[in-house]
C-alpha cells in the first residue's frame, strides 16, 4: 500500500533554520547576521509561520526574543529536522563520490534581489549550479564573476 505524501505543511527548513538562529542569539539582527538575511527579511519570515501556524513562536522581552512554549516545541523539531538533513546530504554525497560544496549567493537588500533575478542575473532561491555548469553567459555576469572564482577554488580543494 502506497502512503500519500500529498499533506499541507506549513514549515519550510527556512522556518527552522530561523526558529534556531533566534533562539541561539536571541535577536533577529544577530540571527539575520549568521544566516545571511537582513533582520527585515527575517521579521518577515518570522511573521508568516506565526500566521500560518495561528500562535506566536517567540516573546519580544525588551530587546531579547524568547521562545513561548510552542517556539520550545519548533525549536526541538528544527534541532532533529535540521541534523536528519545534515547527515543525509552528506550521506548522498559520499555515495556520489563527488567533491561537492554548496555556493550561495547573496544581495545587499530584497529590492536589489528581485531586480537581478528578474533580469535573469541570478539563479531563483533553491536553484543549485553543479561544477562546470557555467554561471555567466546572462544579464548580472559581473556580480557572478566573484562567485565563479570562489566555484573553482571549491572545485580545487
Amino acid at each position: 500500500m502506497m502512503k500519500n505524501y500529498n499533506v499541507n505543511v506549513d514549515l519550510e527548513v527556512r522556518h527552522l533554520r530561523l526558529v534556531r538562529e533566534v533562539s541561539a542569539t536571541g535577536s533577529l539582527t544577530r540571527a539575520g547576521a549568521a544566516l545571511h538575511l537582513t533582520q527585515s527579511a527575517l521579521s518577515h519570515q518570522l511573521r508568516d509561520i506565526e500566521s500560518r501556524l495561528g500562535t506566536a513562536l517567540f516573546l519580544r522581552v525588551g530587546k531579547r526574543m524568547v521562545l513561548t512554549p510552542a517556539g520550545e516545541r519548533v525549536l526541538r523539531a528544527a534541532d532533529e529536522v535540521l541534523a536528519t538533513i545534515e547527515r543525509t546530504e552528506d550521506a548522498v554525497r559520499q555515495l556520489a563520490g563527488a567533491k561537492r560544496g554548496v555556493l550561495r549567493l547573496t544581495t545587499e537588500c530584497y529590492t536589489c534581489y528581485q531586480g537581478v533575478h528578474r533580469s535573469g542575473g541570478v539563479p531563483s532561491t533553491g536553484d543549485r549550479a553543479s561544477p562546470g555548469q557555467p554561471l555567466g553567459g546572462r544579464p548580472g555576469r559581473d556580480l557572478l564573476r566573484g562567485a565563479e572564482e570562489r566555484w573553482a577554488a571549491i572545485k580545487k580543494k
